[in-house]
């Protein structure tokens, strides 16, 4: 069955029973799957207000996604694992998926949802099936796919700020075998924060544009899924931290503050106290360029055996700027560019019926990333950068089976090994702002860094300004369980499930 034909979750009359998901990488009706997933239905979606990723924490029991500020990476976190760091390079404690597709940069997460069929969040450890990174669970986006038929929808909608949110998408026969569905997707709201400063936009808006094509073909045992998409997330001003006590006096040197009065480090202290006005003389923004393409091929070996193989490429940008001081002050600035470059491969040979059924597979992850943090000191006449690369390989091979030791138990037991491959290395400059802002000098012995950051130097990097580092690391993931069904309409598991975290640099 299409699960994107079944009956919604929210839909009178219907059952647990109705409801298929695929969190065993297979099609199953979550009765049948000892795994805690909380599935939601395009449809439950809309009805509910959900237009973005992190909106699924708001219906999801266990489920938060949090951006740390607009525009940095959104933090997965599934029943309390979660992670505190939001630098570029790193891969989340909990996986992201979008069609099955494993998304590697966390500065991606938070995206607008479009014709989506469904949402999966899987609880627990999930190495066996999924793999790396998904210690407390993942979330899969699962968007729809072609149908034999000509249909299609669209839908607006307005509220306050100027926001303009509108979707749609067009299903198209192409011949008896081949069909094709292309949506769209556009969202705009103006800024939320009134900025004071004169001649400086205002805070907070978005603009958002995404584009998806899937071309489908539907032969006797062959079945071959192209798809492609582009998102765009761009002109999203703000990159502003809360107001925070300052400290009375400043760790780094940099003199006397005005003390606990002053709501920002740096002392300035907001004038009117109205939360939604702000007063920044650069007003920051942030964004995400992203775009992908995959092949999936399912062929059917036999009545039972299917071979598939999915095959991934994304190419991602994302950027971030704040100012960083929080004041009209022209004193600091805070910059991040993540590019990276990514390719999966997956093969999976599935056996889906009689008393023993099992999943055997191979999967490869490559990623290419350049990343640069940029923090400009321009009160005190300096420009601290780090350019860094971070290359990643890495293999695994896994197996799951069932046996129905009776037809009312059934006993499953899996495992993954997994090596990581990481290839590291960071430039660390110091540069000197001329008096009038243009091209910056990059010797790191100038006189203006030499001037801001005395001995004893409080940031180490600028003494030890170039590290390469390799490493390699085996782990192992693995899943025993036991479901007891006493009737149809009762599932009872025990499971012990043990994930593998990659490492990584920081």
């Amino acid at each position: 069955a299409n699960p994107t034909q079944q009956p919604d979750d929210a839909t009178a009359g219907s059952t647990v029973d109705d409801i298929v998901v695929t969190a065993n990488r297979r099609e199953q009706r979550t009765q049948n799957v000892g795994i805690a997933v909380s599935a939601y239905s395009g449809e439950t979606l809309t009805r509910s207000g959900i237009n973005s990723t992190t909106d699924l924490g708001a219906i999801t029991p266990g489920l938060a996604i949090t951006l740390v500020t607009p525009g940095q990476p959104a933090l997965i976190a599934i029943r309390g694992i979660s992670q505190s760091n939001y630098a570029g390079q790193l891969e989340s404690t909990n996986a992201y998926y979008v069609d099955d597709n494993y998304q590697v940069l966390s500065s991606t997460n938070s995206q607008g949802l479009y014709d989506v069929a469904r949402v999966e969040t899987l609880k627990g450890p999930q190495g066996t099936l999924f793999g790396r990174n998904a210690n407390g669970g993942l979330v899969n986006i699962i968007t729809n796919d072609p149908l034999n038929e000509f249909s299609g929808y669209a839908q607006v909608g307005l509220a306050s700020r100027g926001e303009v949110r509108a979707e749609g998408a067009v299903n198209l026969p192409i011949s008896d075998t081949v069909a094709g569905r292309f949506a769209v997707y556009r969202n705009h709201f103006d800024g939320a924060y009134k900025n004071v400063t004169p001649n400086v936009r205002d805070l907070g808006d978005e603009d958002a544009f995404g584009f998806r094509g899937k071309i489908k073909h539907t032969g006797e045992r062959l079945t071959v899924l192209l798809s492609g998409s582009y998102y765009k997330q761009f002109a999203k001003s703000g990159g502003q931290a809360l107001p925070t006590p300052a400290l009375p006096t400043s760790p780094e040197g940099l003199g006397i503050l005005t003390g606990p009065a002053s709501t920002t480090f740096f002392g300035y202290r907001d004038a009117d106290g109205d939360p939604f006005t702000i007063a920044s003389n650069f007003p920051g923004s942030h964004g995400q360029d992203v775009g992908d393409v995959g092949v999936k091929i399912n062929y059917e070996l036999s009545d039972n055996i299917t071979f598939v193989s999915q095959t991934y490429y994304q190419d991602a940008s994302t950027y971030y700027e704040e100012d960083n001081d929080l004041s009209p002050l022209d004193f600091s600035i805070y910059q991040v560019f993540n590019k990276s470059k990514n390719f999966t491969q997956e093969f999976r040979i599935i056996e889906d019926a009689g008393r023993f059924r099992w999943t055997a597979g191979a999967f490869y992850l490559r990623v290419r990333g350049n990343y640069t943090q940029n923090f400009e000191l321009r009160g005190l006449g300096a420009i601290t950068r780090s350019d860094y690369f971070l290359r990643t390989d890495s293999g695994s091979i896994f197996g799951q089976g069932e046996f129905d030791i009776t037809p009312q138990l059934t006993f499953i037991a899996g495992g993954r090994f997994v090596i990581d491959h990481k290839n590291y290395g960071i430039d660390y400059r110091c540069m000197t702002i001329p008096a009038t802002l243009g091209t910056f000098a990059t010797n790191p012995a100038t006189a203006g860094c030499a001037n801001t950051f005395a001995s004893p130097d409080p940031l180490a990097l600028i003494n030890n300004p170039t590290y390469r580092d390799r490493h390699t690391e085996r782990g192992f993931a693995g899943r025993a369980q036991l479901n007891w069904k006493p009737s149809p309409d009762l599932l009872i598991y025990a499971s012990y499930n043990r994930g593998y975290k990659a490492f990584n640099y920081n």
